[in-house]
């Protein structure tokens, strides 16, 4: 059975949000310096 389309946008919505909220008042150099951050970012 195929995934409904929607679940997609879903999804994409939900990784934006959250890598909004990861981010929050975060610098570039904070970014570079932790890993843990740079995974959460990337993924």
């Amino acid at each position: 059975m195929r995934r409904d389309p929607r679940a997609y946008l879903w999804d994409a919505l939900r990784a934006a949000e959250l890598l909004a909220e990861f981010s929050r008042g975060k610098s570039y150099t904070d970014y570079l310096a932790d890993a843990m951050l740079r995974s959460a970012v990337e993924r």
